[in-house]
């Protein structure tokens, strides 16, 4: 268990990192208080040409709920009237795609995605 409540992956560009030299992808989780954690950002900043299009939330998010041993969910559009939980277009298709591929399923009465482990186990191992 992480006692952590804010866990940040990175995907970069290079093995191993240059850390000083490159900007990476990213994706920033949080702790929710019913033991999931939840996105709170994903993505590339400058939306650089090598980290589009190339499927990384399709296999990142299936792997952060791996080595956390926890399920990971999207925002919520419902009740969310002056939070600042939100979930944008551009999440919609990549959860959307998720769920496609078997990796991710949709809760309609609390109106997020949610990968969990037993659904990120089935993904094909490397």
């Amino acid at each position: 268990m992480y006692r952590e409540t804010v866990i940040t992956f990175r995907v970069h560009k290079s093995n191993p990192p240059k850390m000083l030299e490159e900007n990476w992808f990213e994706m920033t989780l949080e702790r929710c208080a019913d033991g999931f954690w939840k996105i709170t950002y994903i993505g590339d900043v400058e939306r650089r040409a090598h980290y589009t299009a190339v499927g990384i939330p399709d296999a990142l998010i299936p792997e952060a709920s791996r080595v956390l041993g926890a399920a990971i969910r999207s925002s919520s559009n419902v009740g969310t009237k002056g939070t600042n939980e939100f979930r944008t277009q551009d999440a919609d298709k990549m959860w959307t795609r998720l769920q496609t591929k078997g990796l991710a399923r949709y809760l309609r009465t609390e109106d997020y995605y949610i990968c969990d482990a037993a659904v990120a186990g089935q993904h094909p191992p490397r």
